[in-house]
């Protein structure tokens, strides 16, 4: 739209060997960010080599023009054909991620990364809180770990996505950042609490169990938005 167009934004984007046709990209402000490197980190699979899925997105750049951030777009393996059953695959893009990440720490143990997406798993699933270890956030923690922002939530009952089936909220959409981003003293930081979800009436609908989820798509069935999924957003605060 002519609105959009006018907020200058950019897009980093690769074409990924996903089966269905499904990629990551980082949608940002030229403004305010501007890339430096980027790349796709594949997956292949070693148990099963006929196995495709989305790539990593891994993007670096200078925020302001002098905050170097660290960021990973994902959307992990689907549930498809049962969790238990397709867990291997989301603990393998874990371990994946986890070594990416662990070499940026040999580099620098305050680096700024913010690790986002769909992980099709919740925050106490094993891919995320073993493989990932991604923690719950607190104040002036060590810099090189990663802390789950929407960890607090989900064990509250809060989730970003209604499954049907089991009748209860899941966490599937996460925002996990590097200490550095949740210590006071840093030059750009977030608050230690949690993110948030964006629910918003004119993207809902009332479902069969009288519930207020994200308006769909689905089979022959319309209801004028684009996801089952409510976004998951954050606030990085830059210190002047």
């Amino acid at each position: 739209t002519g609105k959009l167009q006018e907020m200058n934004y950019g897009i980093v984007h690769y074409d990924s060997p996903d089966e269905r046709g499904i990629d990551v990209a980082l949608l940002y402000n030229k403004c305010n960010f501007n890339p430096l490197f980027s790349r796709p980190i594949p997956i292949l699979f070693p148990f099963d080599s006929s196995d495709r899925t989305r790539d990593i997105l891994y993007v670096k750049g200078l925020l302001d023009d002098d905050d170097s951030l660290h960021i990973f777009i994902n959307h992990w393996p689907s549930r498809w054909g049962g969790q238990e059953k397709t867990a291997p695959a989301r603990n393998f893009v874990a371990g994946i991620l986890k070594k990416t990440c662990d070499s940026i720490f040999t580099e620098n143990k305050e680096a700024n990364i913010i690790i986002m997406g769909d992980f099709n798993d919740n925050p106490t699933d094993e891919s995320l809180a073993e493989e990932l270890n991604a923690l719950m956030p607190k104040q002036n923690p060590p810099t090189d770990a990663l802390y789950n922002l929407m960890l607090a939530p989900y064990k509250r009952g809060v989730g970003s996505y209604y499954y049907s089936y089991g009748k209860e909220w899941n966490m599937l959409d996460q925002i996990i950042v590097s200490g550095n981003l949740l210590k006071p003293s840093s030059n750009i930081r977030t608050t230690h609490q949690e993110g948030q979800i964006f629910k918003a009436e004119w993207m809902s609908y009332m479902n069969n169990d009288s519930i207020m989820v994200p308006s769909r798509t689905k089979g022959s069935k319309y209801y004028g938005g684009y996801s089952d999924h409510f976004p998951v957003h954050f606030e990085l605060i830059k210190q002047r």
